[in-house]
């Protein structure tokens, strides 16, 4: 009979002790799940900065290809006022030949700055003119907008 009696205590222990690892193991995957749900946001932030990077990169390169025309033209423009262009005619079998250039001093480049820098101003004003008209042309709409409105009413 003791036997019988010790059955009943015994399948509480065991379930006691199988609900102990039962709450153990939930325990263990409530972790594991909020550590793939970090790993999934920080793929998501890793793939965002990459995404950054490589736009940073394209703009980059930009800037370089920019920047080599520049110093490219700047070369060019060098050679020319030094008198040192080289023309090809485009064909391996024509030789190439050296130019002359002469700078013709700082008068006709100053008359040109000048006479573009007039013209400028002359387009300056008339551009001045042309908003100030427009914005005299849109009140005189809004104003007899206005009036058509109270004389409905």
């Amino acid at each position: 009979m003791s036997s019988e009696q010790d059955e009943p205590f015994q399948n509480r222990i065991s379930n006691s002790n199988r609900n102990i690892a039962i709450k153990n193991e939930l325990d263990n995957l409530i972790k594991i799940n909020e550590m793939l749900k970090m790993t999934s946001e920080s793929i998501r932030e890793s793939t965002k900065n990459i995404q950054i990077f490589k736009k940073n990169a394209k703009n980059s390169n930009s800037l370089i290809d920019i920047w080599s025309k520049v110093l490219s033209q700047n070369k060019a423009i060098k050679d020319l006022l030094d008198g040192d262009v080289k023309l090809d005619g485009g064909n391996d079998h024509q030789q190439q030949q050296h130019v002359k250039v002469e700078w013709n001093g700082n008068d006709s480049f100053k008359d040109s700055i000048e006479l573009k820098s007039l013209e400028l101003q002359r387009l300056t004003q008339e551009y001045e003119s042309l908003v100030a008209s427009k914005r005299s042309i849109e009140t005189k709409k809004t104003v007899d907008t206005n009036i058509k409105r109270k004389r409905r009413f």
